[in-house]
């Protein structure tokens, strides 16, 4: 004889679980939400630069004109970042989530895949913003644009000052002080005109930057910035603090020891949207992406691929490219530490 407890019907017992499945991938794509983003067109990103070439010059009075200079304007151009998330979820797999009770969210496992692929995707390029070696179909990440020596967009920054972006590398690790982040960026201003509003950092660099506040302030709270892409919101989540009108801010993907200033006027990301007309409705589907924390103006391509098996395969790929139209109004801190 035995008693009647849980262990007796266990066994028969259906498994419940809470509606809501716990994502644990840190999506977050903070330089992805605070850029501008623009439609592209054409097979590639290409924008001009006018080099300095006018003439200014003292003369004799009477004295008759000898010298002529035009500011020369030069063809900037990168190629397409060519990005894509791909999954397949097998018909029983379908079925079978369809009619099952719990957990709600996998009773729809092809519309939760795109969104877990669109957070990828986000992430992945947020990633690639930073480090994307610009070769073949990458993106011309920070680690490339903001540079002076190497070559951008087509252009030669061993020959060519006026595409060069500001490089600070002391060449040991350096910690951060109030005197020397804004020396940083009132030798931007130097050369260009104009001071960055965007300063981007991994969160080491972050922690000491905001180490330099007073300890009592509160980091906890929503700021709005004025960006060109408008009013951005960042809120409590995202570490950030102000020195003469530039937002420093904390990013997960950002490359370790670096700080990137930027200028939002002249950096902006450029995506190509697909022809509508030579696609019938049912072959692609087009849908805003999102990194789980929002939704992000950069158009993602769903493209349902062809069935090999008792399976839907499908592809979402987005073609995009980080533009720094104004590398001079830019400029990088290395070994910041």
């Amino acid at each position: 004889m035995s008693d009647f407890d849980l262990s007796t019907i266990t066994g028969a017992l259906a498994q419940n679980y809470r509606d809501r499945v716990i994502r644990t991938f840190n999506a977050t794509s903070t330089l992805l939400k605070v850029l501008p983003i623009e439609r592209g067109e054409g097979k590639n990103c290409a924008w001009d630069v006018e080099a300095t070439g006018a003439i200014g010059e003292n003369f004799s009075d009477g004295a008759d004109v000898s010298n002529y200079g035009v500011d020369v304007p030069h063809a900037a151009s990168l190629s397409w970042g060519l990005y894509r998330s791909n999954f397949k979820v097998t018909n029983l797999a379908r079925a079978a989530s369809r009619t099952s009770r719990s957990p709600r969210d996998l009773m729809r496992p092809i519309g939760r895949s795109l969104v877990n692929s669109s957070r990828k995707l986000a992430s992945t390029i947020n990633d690639e913003l930073f480090n994307g070696l610009g070769t073949g179909t990458l993106i011309a990440g920070l680690d490339v644009a903001l540079d002076d020596s190497n070559s951008y967009a087509g252009l030669s920054r061993s020959t060519e000052a006026y595409v060069r972006a500001k490089v600070i590398d002391p060449g040991v690790t350096t910690a951060p002080t109030f005197q020397l982040l804004r020396k940083d960026l009132y030798d931007i201003k130097d050369i260009c005109g104009e001071m960055p509003d965007l300063a981007f950092v991994d969160s080491t660099g972050f922690l000491k930057i905001a180490a330099l506040f007073d300890s009592g302030r509160r980091w906890d709270i929503d700021l709005t910035i004025n960006t060109a892409r408008g009013q951005i919101v960042l809120d409590a989540s995202v570490g950030k603090v102000q020195i003469e009108g530039c937002t420093f801010i904390q990013d997960k993907d950002a490359t370790s020891g670096s700080l990137y200033y930027l200028n939002s006027n002249y950096v902006h990301v450029e995506y190509l949207p697909s022809a509508d007309e030579e696609e019938l409705p049912e072959e692609v589907l087009r849908m805003g992406m999102e990194d789980g924390y929002g939704p992000l103006p950069l158009g993602m391509n769903v493209y349902p691929l062809a069935r090999t098996g008792a399976a839907r395969k499908i592809t979402a790929e987005v073609q995009v490219q980080l533009v720094v139209a104004k590398p001079t109004a830019c400029g990088v801190r290395k070994h910041l530490g």
